[in-house]
């Protein structure tokens, strides 16, 4: 009976699936065009599976690594590590990214396109 049990608990043993959890968490969690940092945060936080021993450290991580705004990753990057946990971080990006897009908006207009596109953009 226990050459069954243990049988069975390998083939069913969910930590088997750890390795896949965290691959698909740290390689799939992109930020992409047009969505908010309460959006990323968001679904940030719905895919966290089997990382609970760390959850905030990788959160955290995960969220900064997913963030590509340069003038945010500036304002998390000159904090010290000990004072910056996951909504330490998701404040400091909102604070951060809204003043951006309305100095933005300011500048170039509302919904301005880059000067780029429009250079390359076909005649």
């Amino acid at each position: 009976m226990d050459q069954i049990m243990a049988y069975m608990k390998m083939q069913f043993d969910p930590t088997r699936f750890v390795i896949q959890e965290r691959f698909k968490f740290w390689t799939t969690m992109q930020r992409p065009p047009g969505e908010s940092i309460q959006e990323l945060t968001g679904r940030i936080r719905s895919t966290h599976t089997s990382i609970a021993d760390v959850l905030d450290e990788t959160l955290r991580m995960r969220f900064i690594c997913s963030v590509n705004n340069e003038a945010i990753l500036k304002a998390l990057f000159k904090m010290k590590a000990d004072e910056l946990d996951y909504t330490i971080a998701i404040l400091v990006a909102i604070q951060t990214e809204d003043p951006a897009k309305v100095v933005k908006e300011t500048v170039y207009g509302p919904k301005s396109v880059p000067a780029l596109a429009i250079a390359q953009k076909p005649s």
